[in-house]
């Protein structure tokens, strides 16, 4: 109790702090003065913390190449929370409780439903069959949030291509780049990005819409994520809160744009150990009960409150870093493999759960933004009122967009419109047959248009007779040579006044026989006029 006391305290003093920052800056605005903001600098105390206020993301120094990434990433979309009209409505006696019950209804909310599991499945199963046609004994597996069950809606399914054997580097970048021909030649998807140079190369593309729109990361032989996924299964059967936990923290930095690492936020594994280590160490002191029974302890929201409180404002990012194989924290200054720049002496360091010389977050060069966001959704949700219609509201939402794709997902599973891929993929020639403007032209044309411009195209043309005998020797002519409609129409030439050439060595079949003619003669040998073919 008293612990929470002097969070309170602090967080009534953060947020006085922001008042009055916030009263200068538009006194200065109206008085047509230049607004100067404090930036936040890295500091090692609670109190320092307090006295600073963030008017603007702060961007690191050392990535000058990023920001324009950046910029292109940033793009404004409407944000959603449809789960909060499913919370029960009931009385709630505190503030934690009202928090728990909406985290427990978010969490069901954004899990994987029937549906998507069908369509993912059905990906897998159309690449799986479509890859080994190009490397036999392969086998595309899952791995990632969507096993684990850690995935929101809309994430990136992350699959690995196992070989029988190894590939170099040069080879695996070859591998991707005929992974992405064969995706778009099989229609799968109309884009593939190759990412040779990412330190786990991957292709990836979006599924077209009639099998879901469903993003796709492709890896070759990352038999590390394999390993992480099956650690983190484990993890989970042994810690109820990982999960609601992990999803929550993931919406809340996806809404404000710093769930990539792409563009140095912090990703779904790096997450991950973050609220592991936070279970290990539970940094408030809670009892053990609300860890391992929290639907009956109704402790999630409570439990979420502490850990933006631990990385927003008590973590010391300069001195330690992350550890969840050992169940602690580690000084920085005693692992030789943390190579950490001059100028970001308070970059987040985490272990990496099957290799103890990897940094997880080596991309992430945004943490005083994650930070500053932590501590700011703090300082919200304790100056929110029991009663107020939602309390996560504001800090959990996801992008329409998403919620768009799960309701497209739905409508293909429920109406059975779910494309599962053809036996044999097309040819490039066939693909520009079907892609061509005249042949979209002559599918959407009706039986009877067909037909009347067919004899329409036969009566302008001149025709030309051929005397020839039939089997019974009665004369006969022959208009011209038949030629497929299908291929008449794709393989059209311009009419022309140039004389056309006659036909030398060709078969013409009569009542289903094939007589050889050569120039100048008709199958009797005897000579006739030339034969000619428009």
């Amino acid at each position: 109790m008293h612990q929470r006391r002097v969070q309170v305290a602090h967080c009534r003093d953060f947020m006085l702090m922001i008042e009055e920052d916030m009263k200068r800056a538009l006194r200065e605005m109206s008085e047509g003065l230049p607004v100067a903001m404090e930036p936040l600098g890295r500091r090692d105390s609670e109190e320092q913390l307090h006295a600073v206020v963030v008017s603007s993301p702060t961007v690191h120094p050392s990535r000058p190449k990023k920001r324009k990434r950046l910029a292109a990433e940033e793009v404004a979309e409407p944000l959603l929370s449809p789960w909060t009209s499913l919370v029960p409505k009931s009385e709630f006696t505190n503030l934690d409780q009202r928090l728990h019950q909406e985290i427990a209804t978010f969490v069901d909310f954004v899990q994987q439903t029937p549906q998507e599991k069908t369509a993912r499945d059905n990906l897998l199963a159309v690449l799986q069959k479509l890859l080994r046609t190009r490397f036999p004994k392969c086998e595309l597996k899952l791995h990632g949030s969507t096993v684990t069950d850690l995935s929101l809606p809309g994430a990136d399914i992350d699959m690995i291509l196992v070989t029988p054997k190894e590939m170099s580097r040069p080879e695996q970048k070859d591998a991707l780049h005929k992974i992405a021909h064969a995706v778009k030649t099989a229609l799968l998807a109309d884009h593939a990005l190759v990412l040779h140079r990412a330190r786990v190369p991957i292709v990836k593309f979006k599924t077209l819409p009639e099998y879901g729109s469903l993003s796709v990361d492709i890896g070759i032989n990352n038999t590390e994520g394999l390993r992480v996924t099956e650690l983190v299964k484990a993890y989970m059967s042994t810690m109820p809160c990982l999960r609601p936990l992990v999803l929550a923290v993931k919406t809340f930095l996806s809404q404000r744009g710093l769930s990539n690492p792409a563009v140095g936020g912090l990703g779904s594994y790096a997450i991950t150990c973050m609220v592991l280590s936070f279970l290990q160490l539970n940094p408030s002191g809670r009892p053990t009960d609300y860890l391992e029974k929290p639907m009956a302890n109704q402790s999630l929201g409570m439990l979420f409150s502490d850990f933006l409180f631990y990385y927003g404002l008590k973590f010391p990012y300069t001195t330690s870093y992350i550890s969840v194989t050992s169940g602690k924290l580690l000084p920085k200054e005693s692992a030789q493999w943390i190579t950490v720049a001059p100028d970001s002496p308070a970059a987040l360091v985490i272990q990496c759960l099957v290799n103890p010389e990897n940094d997880v977050t080596r991309p992430t060069f945004r943490i005083d933004e994650v930070r500053e966001a932590f501590k700011v959704a703090f300082a919200t949700i304790l100056a929110l009122p029991v009663k107020d219609e939602s309390l996560l509201g504001s800090l959990l939402s996801l992008r329409e967009s998403k919620l768009q794709e799960r309701e497209h997902i739905h409508a293909l599973v429920d109406s059975g419109t779910l494309s599962s891929g053809s036996a044999s993929p097309p040819s490039v020639a066939s693909r520009t047959m079907v892609e061509s403007p005249r042949r979209r032209e002559r599918d959407d044309e009706q039986p009877e248009e067909r037909v009347a411009k067919r004899a329409k195209m036969e009566a302008d043309e001149e025709p030309v007779d051929v005397p020839y005998r039939s089997e019974s020797g009665a004369a006969s002519s022959l208009r011209s040579l038949e030629v497929d409609p299908a291929e008449e129409e794709v393989q059209e030439c311009p009419a022309t006044s140039q004389p056309e050439p006659s036909v030398t060595g060709c078969h013409v079949s009569i009542s289903g026989s094939s007589t050889p003619l050569r120039e100048g003669e008709d199958e009797d040998g005897r000579p006739r006029e030339g034969m000619r073919v428009r």
